[in-house]
């Protein structure tokens, strides 16, 4: 008896692979933040950065802290983390800044068993933004992290310059009892007949970043491996505008773009 020939076995069907774009389009308002966002691993399941939390101004060594929100004992204590090299840089098409050669970092626990990598220097950074690199190994991985550092001048960090803009107190903008009224209020008081009013304070003057204006709105800008946000502001400002005017604008201008309004989250 014949066995009825089996059709041959289709080949099994190709199933297409997607790809994401070299490069994406996004606003520029959100440029920025995905910028902040990107990372380079060899072990996605392994140690992971977070934000990064300037606390130095401009023309002061830096002192920052990036947290550190994946890590185990072991990872921890065979970690190699540092500033990666000038030809780290270069390949990653990303400026290298001379200050940084001196920077030091070094991962510490705090009380709460949370990690973070302490970043320390000794040269004073002079640029109002600075692009680094945060390289980190150990014996399973690789990561490296592109940040941009936002440094605020040093008045801006002192506590005295927040009462400028501070609400005048409620007596001074208390209303004048009008003509009407006025008889009531002297039985009540006479002795305050003596007394002038005091003539309330003129309202502050607007912040000069408010008048800033980006001159490109909602303008779509093309992203590629190694765009920073200082890059994309300088590519994108207008003329009479400097850059850290530019970031500052866009930052304060477009606080949804950025976790907690924090350029360098």
């Amino acid at each position: 008896m014949t066995r009825p020939l089996l059709p041959a076995a289709s080949p099994l069907a190709t199933r297409p692979t997607l790809t994401l774009a070299g490069r994406c389009q996004l606003t520029m308002f959100s440029a920025a933040m995905a910028l902040a966002l990107g990372v380079i691993s060899t072990d996605a399941n392994a140690l992971a950065f977070g934000r990064l939390n300037v606390q130095s101004a401009l023309g002061e060594p830096l002192r920052a802290e990036i947290e550190v929100t994946e890590i185990t004992a072991s990872e921890a204590d065979g970690m190699k983390v540092g500033i990666a090299s000038s030809e780290a840089f270069r390949a990653a098409g990303v400026a290298y800044n001379a200050s940084l050669s001196d920077v030091r970092a070094t991962m510490q626990r705090r009380a709460d068993g949370r990690y973070v990598v302490r970043l320390t220097g000794s040269r004073s950074l002079n640029d109002p933004f600075v692009d680094l690199l945060l390289e980190a190994t150990w014996s399973s991985g690789r990561i490296v992290r592109d940040y941009t550092v936002l440094l605020d001048p040093p008045s801006a960090r002192q506590p005295g310059t927040a009462t400028a803009i501070a609400p005048l107190p409620p007596q001074m903008g208390a209303p004048v009892p009008s003509p009407r009224t006025a008889p009531a209020a002297v039985a009540q008081a006479p002795a305050q007949r003596r007394e002038r009013p005091v003539p309330a304070a003129p309202a502050p003057a607007p912040a000069a970043e408010s008048s800033v204006r980006t001159g490109t709105g909602e303008q779509q800008v093309t992203v590629r491996a190694g765009d920073t946000a200082s890059k994309i502001a300088g590519a994108y400002k207008p003329a009479d505008v400097s850059l850290d005017q530019m970031l500052v604008a866009l930052l304060r201008s477009n606080p949804n773009a950025f976790i907690g309004g924090n350029i360098n989250r």
